[in-house]
């Protein structure tokens, strides 16, 4: 039999208490769409991370800059977008239910800065040359060595959690 009515109402049926007739109320979600792009360049910036700051799961660009994503309540929300090399954005979000709102932003790019790494004997305090260094992190993946004073410098890096091996 089928349960669904053209009023809308359900039926239901258990075997204790008998016969239901259930009235559903739909609700429409609220979404949210838009692009994210370079604050500098104004280019679009794919795998920027779109999250809810109270909770759900967080949505990535695509490789043109765009998202959507959504909530299954309507209400006032702060949206994170987060890339690695940029600053993160915050931004208040209005959303209402079975409306689409668009919410393009920017982000800042992190400044470059440069790295001086020096190779030091820990127990003599001496300067240790030609020490091997890999380095590695999302924006970054090199081998490098220290000159024959065991210094080593690296220019216009951007910040980002680094992995550092070094060895003989």
């Amino acid at each position: 039999a089928y349960p669904f009515l053209p009023s809308g109402n359900i039926l239901a049926t258990d075997r204790i208490e008998g016969l239901f007739i259930l009235k559903p109320k739909y609700e429409r979600a609220c979404y949210l769409t838009g692009n994210v792009v370079d604050n500098l360049s104004n280019e679009a910036l794919p795998n920027v991370k779109v999250e809810f700051l109270s909770g759900g799961n967080p949505k990535t660009t695509n490789f043109i800059g765009a998202y959507k994503t959504g909530n299954a309540q309507a209400g006032s929300f702060l949206v994170r977008f987060s890339k690695t090399g940029y600053y993160d954005r915050i931004e208040n979000v209005e959303l209402e239910q079975a409306v689409i709102k668009t919410l393009n932003t920017t982000l800042v790019p992190l400044p470059p800065f440069n790295m001086e790494i020096v190779a030091i004997n820990a127990a003599t305090g001496e300067l240790i040359p030609n020490t091997k260094f890999d380095i590695s992190g999302d924006l970054i993946n090199l081998t490098l060595s220290t000159n024959d004073d065991g210094n080593a410098e690296l220019q216009n890096i951007l910040a980002d959690e680094f992995s550092v091996i070094a060895g003989k």
